[in-house]
């Protein structure tokens, strides 16, 4: 079972841009785990832990995407902690509970100590 708070291929660390940043810890060319919020139906949209160290850049390296997911067993739902993100759901299916997410998507391949970066101003990034 999967205790990490970041998805693999990520870490925090000390940023030239902002306070803490994220990074990848290896070359990245897909980033389908890597949500970066999650759409609560009474909250709304919520920060991940990996969401809430993404940089803003003038000229980022990843745009955010939006889906909904269906988590087919309780091992998705326990090693990406999304219990809470649960409560309330009535979007249900056969095969698991279906939750609205925003992921990142790199806009090239990035690099293993890259920073990831966000343009803020983005408006599926900004609109949460």
């Amino acid at each position: 079972m999967n205790k990490r708070a970041l998805p693999e291929g990520f870490t925090i660390d000390k940023s030239n841009i902002n306070g803490l940043g994220l990074f990848a810890t290896r070359d990245l060319l897909a980033m389908t785990t890597a949500v970066t919020h999650i759409h609560h139906p009474v909250l709304g949209w919520l920060r991940t832990a990996l969401g809430a160290f993404i940089n803003h850049s003038d000229t980022p390296n990843c745009v955010t995407q939006e889906d909904k997911v269906v988590l087919k067993n309780i091992e998705a739902v326990v090693s990406f902690n999304l219990s809470w993100a649960l409560l309330g759901t009535r979007d249900n299916t056969k095969n698991g509970p279906v939750v609205e997410v925003r992921y990142l998507l790199p806009c090239d391949i990035i690099n293993e100590g890259d920073e990831i970066t966000l343009f803020y101003g983005d408006k599926t990034y900004h609109d949460i």
